[in-house]
């Protein structure tokens, strides 16, 4: 799937950028597949990416003692995630797993 403008103005970052300013967001983004049941990203793991869903399912959730899962959020498309790292660059808050195969356009900070 290629990624569109309208994937990024799902984002509310993105979503007063004109055309030209979403073309080149997404020159900078990569498309990253993940298979299911996949970690995206880990708490505490360093905040250098934005991801826009574009197909596939995550869960969001935080990872307690003895591996005791609270899960936060689940979300499909059009869904996006990560996006305070794009502007502090803090460690992830959270844990991002895959819950299907996943598509995603990843926007570097």
């Amino acid at each position: 799937m290629a990624a569109t403008r309208a994937n990024l103005t799902v984002v509310p970052l993105f979503a007063d950028l004109s055309d030209a300013e979403l073309d080149l967001v997404l020159a900078a983004s990569r498309i990253v597949i993940y298979p299911k049941a996949n970690v995206v990203f880990n708490e505490g793991d360093p905040g250098d990416s934005l991801f826009v869903l574009l197909s596939g399912r995550v869960k969001v959730v935080l990872l307690g003692s003895g591996g005791k899962e609270t899960i936060l959020a689940m979300l499909g498309t059009p869904g996006f995630f990560g996006e305070l790292a794009l502007l502090d660059g803090a460690p992830r808050s959270a844990t991002v797993v895959t819950l299907a195969r996943c598509e995603f356009l990843r926007i570097p900070r």
